[in-house]
């Protein structure tokens, strides 16, 4: 069976489009994972900002039917559990 939802840190982030996000995580098993974040610049009616930040402690859960053998996933949710400066407190 097949993972839907991973924990990482985000180790690079590159805009795309005018809303959207490409993120590399590091998972907590060792595998790098890209992920294509649907509004993750904010923006909008409220111009709010983004919450996604280098170092930062994220979990995911992958959109539905997927292709397990593809670079970049489509991201259904993203949780910041984390910020670099207390990841020794999460759990």
């Amino acid at each position: 069976m097949r993972m839907t939802k991973f924990e990482g840190i985000i180790l690079k982030k590159v805009p795309f489009q005018d809303r959207h996000m490409i993120v590399t995580l590091l998972c907590r098993d060792g595998q790098k994972l890209s992920l294509l974040v649907y509004g993750a610049q904010g923006g909008g009616k409220f111009q709010k900002a983004g919450q996604l930040e280098l170092g930062y402690l994220v979990k995911v859960e992958l959109a539905a039917n997927q292709n397990e053998h593809r670079e970049i996933f489509s991201a259904k949710e993203v949780n910041v559990l984390g910020r670099h400066s207390h990841i020794r407190e999460t759990q």
